[in-house]
């Protein structure tokens, strides 16, 4: 019997943050923390699928794909 499953795939993207730092550690340890000067430039970028054990997977008991 063929059964819908829903599976959820973990994808991993990047989140660009501006902030003014003396070196590129600085940057990112500014960064890590959230201080006040970080700003969040709302983009993201594609980066890669993660790993098959990390997705979840669950029978959909609801309405039937009207695909199959």
């Amino acid at each position: 019997m063929i059964r819908n499953y829903i599976v959820g795939v973990c994808e991993a993207y990047l989140r660009f943050y501006a902030v003014a730092a003396e070196n590129e550690e600085e940057a990112k340890d500014l960064v890590n923390d959230r201080v006040p000067q970080v700003t969040d430039l709302d983009f993201c970028e594609y980066s890669h699928e993660m790993n098959r054990e990390t997705w979840s997977v669950e029978e959909n008991t609801g309405k039937p794909d009207a695909a199959h």
